[in-house]
């Protein structure tokens, strides 16, 4: 039995050494430096706090806007392909007008048609 009270008497040692341990660390809380630091750390605490919560919201409004320039860079595209068939159909349409009036320039006139000029007759 004597083991058993060893034990015993070596837990209830252990128990008062750890009492008066937090005892200490708990007036050493107590005192205004502690308070102080505490305070602070608190302080600081929260203001990193806020920060995360910005950076999460601005995290959010970041993938708000990747999405929202994917879609303008639609519409831009949709606005050049637009613009690029509308010149593409000019330019077509003017390469055909300068082959038919380069080929209406080479027609001979008929020989019965002659310029007259008033003043020039030899009447």
């Amino acid at each position: 039995m004597s083991v058993f009270s060893t034990a015993e008497e070596s837990i209830k040692a252990d128990i008062t050494k750890r009492k008066k341990l937090q005892e200490e660390l708990s007036s050493s809380t107590q005192t205004p430096e502690a308070k102080a630091l505490s305070e602070e750390f608190n302080r600081i605490r929260e203001e990193l706090t806020k920060l995360k919560e910005e950076n999460d919201s601005a995290f959010a409004k970041r993938g708000e806007l990747r999405s929202q320039r994917e879609e303008l860079q639609k519409q831009r595209d949709r606005a050049y392909e637009s613009k690029k068939a509308v010149q593409d159909e000019y330019y077509k349409q003017l390469k055909a007008h300068r082959e038919w009036s380069d080929q209406n320039k080479k027609v001979p006139l008929p020989i019965h048609l002659t310029l007259v000029i008033p003043g020039n007759c030899q009447d």
